[in-house]
């Protein structure tokens, strides 16, 4: 029991240490530096890693600067499998943890990026979202409109 035990948690640590290694190191300080902020639960402070462009325009045109909607939205994303009710949103006050899972490489300074967003209520989500360094600073953008 104790051998596949072992076996399993090395197993998990190597595919957390894989599913990060396609970030780079700055990359990495800045999605941890993310999480961070986020349990923060301040708006503004989340605000700081959102890409200019996409703040340009979701944020700013689409949403007309409706700072609340535009960060709960940014973190909607699929349910897990346990509760699997579907696509959900999740307001900022309500994340109670929030974790890294994995990210794929899309192009150069370009990736995709899962977190894991556990709610007070319990229930967990998948959050999926852009990130990528424009003009040398990195941020994060979602869905459009």
């Amino acid at each position: 029991m104790k051998t596949a035990m072992s076996v399993l948690i090395a197993f998990l640590m190597a595919a957390t240490v894989s599913a990060q290694e396609n970030l780079p190191d700055d990359a990495r300080n800045f999605v941890s530096r993310f999480e961070k902020a986020v349990m923060t639960h301040h708006y503004d402070s989340v605000m700081e890693y959102m890409d200019n462009e996409y703040m340009k325009l979701q944020y700013k045109k689409l949403l007309k600067k409706d700072q609340e909607q535009f960060i709960d939205e940014f973190f909607s994303g699929y349910e897990d499998v346990v509760h699997s009710k579907g696509f959900t949103n999740t307001r900022l006050p309500d994340i109670s943890a929030i974790s890294f899972e994995k990210s794929r490489k899309l192009a150069e300074d370009e990736y995709e990026v899962m977190f894991r967003v556990l709610r007070v209520s319990g229930y967990a989500h998948y959050c999926t979202v852009m990130l990528r360094k424009y003009k040398g600073q990195w941020g994060f953008f979602g869905a459009m409109g």
